[in-house]
């Protein structure tokens, strides 16, 4: 399976969106930043993964061993 871009980002409601770019749909909801991050991992599948920050500001995962 190819590996794929995702997002993590925080909604308004407090909730963590897992996504792909240009989607309207979030593919994971979560609780919690790391769980956030860990679901998007997955889905990447060794893609890179782009999570913002408190500040707004996005960083950029490559992928995780574990």
């Amino acid at each position: 399976m190819a590996y794929v871009t995702m997002y993590v980002e925080k909604r308004a409601d407090g909730r963590w969106a897992v996504s792909r770019p240009d989607c309207k749909k979030a593919s994971a909801l979560r609780d919690t930043k790391v769980d956030a991050v860990k679901r998007a991992h997955e889905i990447a599948n060794g893609g890179p993964v782009h999570i913002q920050g408190a500040n707004g500001k996005w960083t950029k995962e490559k992928k995780r061993l574990s």
